[in-house]
């Protein structure tokens, strides 16, 4: 496994909960232990985070996207789903492989009645290494169901998306 420096620029402010489990071990040669030299945490649901520091969601003033934490912030109310947004740096999601017990990034819309209808421009900058491992599921992607919405200019690299049906990396369908 790798390990990942958490920070709360990571994420922005709000709750964390976390699944903890705790063990003890023996090696062969009869040491034992009863902690870890390392914590591992997995960060199984997050909420209430901070909108982006500029923006206020219209077409003449888009949320500034730079962090991802402010790409989480999105997903995280369907309220903000038609909303505009312009992203202003290259993002690593290099985290998402961590998120929500190994089903990786939650798709931002995930079905007709809760789809994403806004304007999301990548400005021509990219979203490293997002995860998304959810094989049962469908409409899975970065956008997992877009209805009237625009998605321009943004770019992938690295990403590890699975699927059951409708699946894309940047967005798993549209109508």
């Amino acid at each position: 496994e790798s390990e990942i420096p958490l920070s709360p620029e990571d994420f922005g402010s709000g709750t964390l909960d976390f699944k903890v489990s705790s063990w003890n071990f023996k090696d062969p040669s009869g040491y034992s232990a009863d902690q870890p030299s390392r914590l591992y945490v997995e960060v199984v649901n997050y909420s209430g985070t901070q909108g982006p520091n500029s923006g206020d969601g219209t077409e003449s003033n888009p949320y500034q996207i730079q962090t991802f934490a402010d790409l989480w912030w999105i997903g995280q109310d369907d309220s903000r789903w038609n909303k505009h947004y312009i992203q202003t740096a290259d993002i690593d999601a290099l985290r998402s492989n961590y998120l929500n017990s190994g089903l990786g990034w939650d798709p931002i819309g995930n079905s007709i009645s809760s789809s994403f209808e806004g304007v999301y421009d990548g400005q021509g900058h990219y979203i490293d290494n997002l995860t998304i491992n959810r094989p049962l599921e469908e409409y899975v992607g970065f956008f997992g169901y877009i209805y009237q919405g625009t998605i321009k200019n943004l770019r992938f690299e690295n990403g590890n998306i699975k699927g059951k049906e409708a699946v894309g990396i940047a967005v798993g369908s549209t109508y």
